[in-house]
């Protein structure tokens, strides 16, 4: 007998970052989903536990925060290629406002990314977590 199990969201979207993770050369729509795989783990608290605890303690990131900061650049060169449907699925319940990530685009991602980020951005609000905050 066949092992069946329910494909979620969360499931579809870390299959396909555990595929790209592993090629060397990203398609443009594969470059979009590394991306949102990126903002899921500076958010994500496995990745990323000092960005987690601001957005908890205050609602807003900490602008200027060294952790935060190396909690972004580890997010960006490795542990996006870590991230799990339970890391997408508690981002997609902590309800994080577009103001709290812009203010934490705006100060820790490169200016050249914003675009990218902010399209991520959106299809992360659309796909994942359906959040109308803000």
């Amino acid at each position: 007998m066949p092992f069946k199990h329910n494909l979620t969201k969360f499931n579809i979207l870390s299959d396909s970052v555990r595929k790209i993770a592993k090629k060397g050369k990203l398609t443009e729509n594969e470059k979009r989903i590394a991306t949102m795989a990126i903002i899921i783990a500076s958010f994500s608290s496995a990745h990323s536990w000092k960005t987690s605890k601001s957005i908890a303690a205050n609602r807003l990131i900490d602008i200027n925060n060294t952790g935060i900061k190396q909690e972004y650049e580890e997010a960006k060169s490795v542990k996006w290629k870590m991230v799990s449907s339970s890391d997408i699925k508690e981002m997609a319940n902590q309800g994080i406002c577009d103001n709290t990530f812009s203010r934490w685009m705006l100060s820790y991602v490169d200016k050249k990314e914003h675009g990218n980020y902010e399209e991520a951005w959106a299809r992360i609000k659309e796909r994942i977590t359906n959040s109308n905050c803000d």
